[in-house]
């Protein structure tokens, strides 16, 4: 029965992240992060340290694409923390035990691949993102443009009308 906790707090994350992304989508990620590494760390106690704690792994990979470097720090280092607390306290590992440090390593090891590997993503989005804004920019100074134009173009005609009807009554006035 206490295995189905994991999945239990899982859901319970999923479903309110869910419920969040309309409104609070950075909210909702980090809720769906904190959900998974809750799940994975709660099996890691009931369970041991044995092949549970690597997946966090894949929590940090998503964290580095869902969350800013700083996020994805905080979680590599809040996850071996929980991970070595659990193993020391709990499960009675001692303190530099290498079941624990192995798994922390690896952790701090995604966390630092994760960054840098979405380190161009993000450069990319903002360099996209800049080029989208001069564009819009660029497409407003058209538009002033063109306003600019059909005004120009209006008063040319009238002045054209105007020019015309003068020739004409110059025409009648000599005949």
């Amino acid at each position: 029965q206490p295995a189905w906790w994991s999945l239990t707090i899982l859901a319970v994350a999923i479903g309110a992240a869910f419920l969040l992304q309309e409104r609070h989508l950075s909210l909702a990620s980090v809720i769906v992060l904190v959900g998974m590494a809750a799940a994975i760390l709660y099996h890691v106690h009931i369970a041991g340290v044995s092949v549970a704690p690597y997946f966090l792994a894949v929590v940090i990979s998503l964290a580095g694409l869902l969350l800013p470097r700083r996020g994805v720090a905080l979680c590599a280092l809040s996850f071996s923390a929980a991970l070595w607390a659990i193993g020391v306290f709990d499960l009675g590992y001692p303190a530099l035990a290498g079941e624990l440090l192995a798994p922390m390593m690896i952790l701090c090891l995604v966390g630092f691949v994760s960054t840098l590997a979405t380190r161009n993503l993000y450069t990319a989005l903002a360099w996209a993102w800049d080029r989208a804004m001069a564009a819009q920019a660029h497409l407003e100074q058209l538009r002033d443009r063109q306003g600019e134009l059909s005004r120009t173009l209006k008063s040319l005609d009238e002045a054209y009308s105007r020019l015309e009807s003068l020739n004409y009554e110059l025409a009648h006035a000599r005949v």
